[in-house]
């Protein structure tokens, strides 16, 4: 394949946290080492610039506001209209509206690549504002991305598109020696996700309240709704049991999946699409429990580990009973779990598959 000037218009960009964050970045770095040339125009918090190496340079723009989790940047705008008149691949991730309306500016010769993470689910008025440019962004498209059959089936907005789709499951790089498990703490269960409502995190600390094990959690990141699940854990009279740790860095993280007993990922909508964290602890040979989301691609993700009906306390509850209390059922899943994520989660795989995608559809 010739060398290809491909643009990502994703949201933000690492060191910011999250699934979609770690998979623009995978393919960004991965590509720019194949010698493609690699621009990615993302939003930040922090400081705007620009940042280049190699054949990759990253654009951050200054955040003006936020509305229903929607960064707003006139500069994103007009520097992505420009480049994605220009450039051979235009990969917009989405939900991300300003990225959909850039790219219906682009060149007749530029292909454009929609990475479907998820739909849009409520959002009230601006919702109804998206969705139309989201329509015109599928009509458009000449590939689009989905990252598992089951949330294929399942989303309106693809279902019109069957015959563009193609699903590239999500892939993480191993990492040597991170499936090492030899100081496991005895009943610590981990979750790690930004804390806002759709991770479920009062389903899991209900179950615990309820489970007959002197459990541990430990719960790594941030967000909006740490108050009140401070406020819940006391209520429930868990504060002795619940850590909050805040953010964790790569090298952090990877050791408490290898010492934490069993993830949990209690997630109550299809807003967790994918449930990239669930990489993160297969990776690491750490057994999994995660909610059964109608619609969702968690557990078909999650085949290799264990799930409980949605929102059901009592189950979780019992599930995380049966998996602290016998050691043979951990390795058990703790092996199913390592050999799922070789098979099927690898980020080599992943990129590959994208460049024989971007061939596909180039003239």
């Amino acid at each position: 394949m010739r060398s290809l000037d491909i643009v990502h218009l994703g949201k933000f960009y690492p060191p910011e946290f999250g699934g979609i964050e770690s998979v623009t970045e995978a393919l960004a770095v991965d590509h720019a080492q194949d010698g493609h040339r690699i621009e990615v125009l993302c939003f930040t918090r922090t400081t705007p610039g620009t940042e280049t190496a190699g054949n990759l340079t990253i654009r951050r723009y200054a955040t003006l506001s936020e509305v229903s989790s929607q960064p707003m940047s006139l500069r994103y705008m007009t520097d992505g209209i420009k480049r994605a008149r220009t450039a051979d691949i235009l990969h917009v991730h989405t939900p991300n509206v300003l990225a959909a309306f850039v790219a219906l500016f682009s060149a007749r010769k530029t292909r454009i690549v929609v990475h479907w993470h998820a739909d849009i689910e409520g959002k009230g008025m601006l919702g109804r504002l998206i969705r139309p440019i989201q329509s015109l962004l599928l009509k458009r498209a000449n590939a689009i991305v989905a990252t598992s059959q089951a949330y294929t089936e399942a989303s309106p907005p693809l279902i019109a598109h069957a015959e563009k789709i193609s699903v590239i499951p999500i892939g993480i790089a191993d990492i040597e020696g991170g499936s090492q498990r030899t100081a496991v703490k005895p009943d610590q269960i981990l979750f790690v996700g930004r804390l806002v409502p759709y991770k479920g995190l009062p389903v899991l600390f209900r179950a615990m309240a309820k489970m007959t094990r002197p459990a541990r959690l430990v719960v790594v990141g941030s967000g909006p709704e740490r108050k009140s699940l401070e406020a819940l854990a006391n209520d429930l009279n868990l504060s002795d049991r619940i850590d909050f740790l805040g953010k964790a860095d790569q090298s952090a993280l990877l050791e408490l999946f290898q010492v934490s007993t069993v993830f949990c990922l209690p997630s109550i909508n299809r807003l967790e699409a994918f449930g990239v964290v669930l990489l993160e602890a297969m990776r690491a040979g750490c057994p999994a429990i995660s909610s059964d989301i109608p619609g969702s691609g968690v557990s078909w993700v999650n085949q290799s580990g264990m799930t409980f009906d949605l929102c059901d306390h009592d189950g979780l509850a019992a599930r995380l009973d049966q998996v602290l209390a016998d050691p043979n059922l951990r390795e058990k899943y703790a092996q199913m779990a390592r050999d799922r994520y070789e098979d099927e989660f690898g980020r080599e795989k992943m990129s590959r598959r994208f460049l024989d995608l971007y061939a596909s559809i180039l003239p």
